[in-house]
């Protein structure tokens, strides 16, 4: 059994990548199968293995349109080597691949994938046990001593048959092999339990961004409309000509008329690049169609205008 914990940052690598910031924090508890004992590789200084595990990874996510904590199951499968130093102590270096259970390390979502991270480390194992001797996955010291034997020195009514000693493993009782069992399940339990809640936090969470980003997109398109509606309010035109087609002296009544008009001209003013405005003027909103470059294009569209209206042709900046 391996338990470790890691911190640190998860970045963008490129400049044209959206930037992100990722403080992560997680731990692991890895399964550890030595490949010199499991295949009886009898190698005395290398000892490769593998190992399965799961953890859980904290990430503090931050973004341009992001700030959100995620907490994720974490899978981790890897690969090392141990180098033998002396009983009480190895060097290793191992690869590890692990996946999380969400995919908001990077601080995007997709469409349920998960994020996948690797790393290779590299340190010195310390062994904990009695003194002198090496770790259970080493294999045992070779014993080099000898006997020589001989004839004479055996008589018929002396030889002694030669034991094999054979080491079996007792067989668990019954009511230890029952606690076994509700432990394990115990266990299970629990894990089951801790991925339910980490199901349900990461959904929380998914659903918490979405509607931020909702929220950040309405008040963008609201401040966008605002200051288009600010910009067709003027204290003082272009200069050109135009066409006024009323005055008001309440504003909101002006803001539907320039409504009303640029629903009902959409098409010529679009082809012309015109717009209709407001223009504040001595406690007056006078609603204008403009600007015209020249009083022909500007008499153009005077002509055009139903002649309820009332318009007529004011040119800017006007004479003192």
């Amino acid at each position: 059994i391996d338990t470790g914990i890691q911190f640190g940052q998860f970045s963008n690598q490129y400049d044209f990548d959206p930037a992100f910031e990722n403080d992560f924090f997680y731990a692991t508890v890895k399964g550890v199968t030595n490949m010199n004992g499991l295949f009886n590789l009898n190698s005395r200084f290398l000892n490769p293995y593998i190992s399965f595990g799961l953890g859980m990874i904290h990430s503090q996510i931050q973004t341009a349109d992001l700030d959100s904590d995620d907490l994720s199951l974490l899978g981790t499968v890897g690969a090392g080597m141990n180098f033998y130093l002396f009983p009480g102590a190895d060097l290793f270096i191992q690869y590890d691949y692990n996946a999380a259970g969400g995919d908001l390390l990077d601080g995007f979502s997709g469409q349920g994938s998960s994020d996948q991270f690797a790393a290779v480390s590299a340190g010195l194992r310390i062994n904990f046990g009695p003194s002198g001797t090496k770790l259970a996955s080493w294999p045992p010291p070779r014993d080099t001593r000898f006997e020589i034997s001989t004839t004479a020195d055996m008589g018929v009514e002396e030889e002694r048959d030669v034991e094999e000693e054979v080491i079996r493993e007792e067989a668990p009782e019954p009511e230890n092999l029952q606690e076994k069992e509700e432990r394990e399940q115990n266990l299970q339990q629990m894990v089951d339990e801790a991925f339910r809640d980490m199901m349900q936090k990461k959904d929380e969470n998914r659903e918490f961004a979405e509607q931020w980003r909702a929220e950040q997109r309405q008040k963008q398109m609201e401040a966008q409309a605002e200051a288009e509606r600010q910009s067709l309010i003027t204290d003082q035109p272009d200069p050109g000509h135009y066409v006024q087609v009323f005055s008001f002296s309440n504003r909101e009544t002006a803001e539907e008329m320039r409504a009303m008009l640029a629903e009902e001209l959409s098409d010529r003013l679009e082809r012309e690049d015109l717009r209709v405005i407001i223009h504040q003027y001595d406690g007056l909103n006078r609603v204008l169609l403009g600007s015209f470059q020249s009083y022909r294009n500007a008499n153009s569209m005077l002509q055009n205008l139903d002649s309820d209206y009332g318009a007529f042709i004011i040119t800017y900046p006007r004479s003192e």
